[in-house]
């Protein structure tokens, strides 16, 4: 795999936006340990996998989505998108339903269809998107951070309960017992 040379601070400024954004997304599945079957692609020679080029038009791994990414061939998100998702259906096509990796090809299916949506919302139709609000500054996601953190089970379980009501989009749900809150979702009425 290349590895993308990184600028001051380890940013990946090379990268135009909206591609940095999904070469962010790529690294948070790339980091988890579930999705080491996926870095590369399926060596099904060694595997003894012989019927998987016939079952697998389009093999994909993150690894190689990395280095398209690295190489600007994605000129959207979508096609960035298209190749992600073609990895777990892929995964789950080949492998039994119920199996550990199907399994896990779905779950991160889910994480990166969540993370992919929340980066890239396209506004509900009749609802008009608020350009003028600005987007939370470093200091007061970490201020939020912070303040959320000190909250007891009963006053967090009331301020999701708030941004559920006022600004749905603003919660994202990771896994089961995990919920994630995207400051920059919530408008400026909570």
């Amino acid at each position: 795999n290349k590895k993308c040379k990184s600028g001051p601070g380890g940013s990946e400024s090379h990268l135009p936006e909206p591609l940095q954004s999904c070469y962010n997304i790529l690294k948070f599945l790339q980091a988890k340990p579930e999705a080491e079957p996926f870095l590369e692609p399926v060596d099904w020679k060694t595997h003894g996998y012989n019927d998987y080029p016939e079952v697998v038009k389009h093999p994909m791994d993150l690894g190689t989505i990395e280095a398209k990414l690295l190489r600007n061939e994605y000129t959207s998100p979508n096609q960035f998108s298209h190749d992600v998702n073609l990895v777990w259906s892929n995964a789950m096509t080949y492998n039994v339903p119920g199996s550990a990796i199907y399994l896990t090809a779905e779950k991160l299916g889910k994480t990166f269809g969540s993370k992919f949506k929340t980066m890239y919302k396209v506004p509900k139709k009749g609802k008009k998107e608020d350009t003028d609000a600005p987007s939370a500054t470093r200091q007061e996601r970490l201020k939020f951070s912070q303040l959320v953190s000190q909250l007891s089970s009963d006053e967090l379980g009331t301020v999701v309960e708030m941004i559920q009501t006022e600004a749905p989009d603003a919660l994202n749900e990771e896994e089961q017992d995990e919920l994630e809150i995207e400051i920059n979702n919530i408008g400026s009425t909570i």
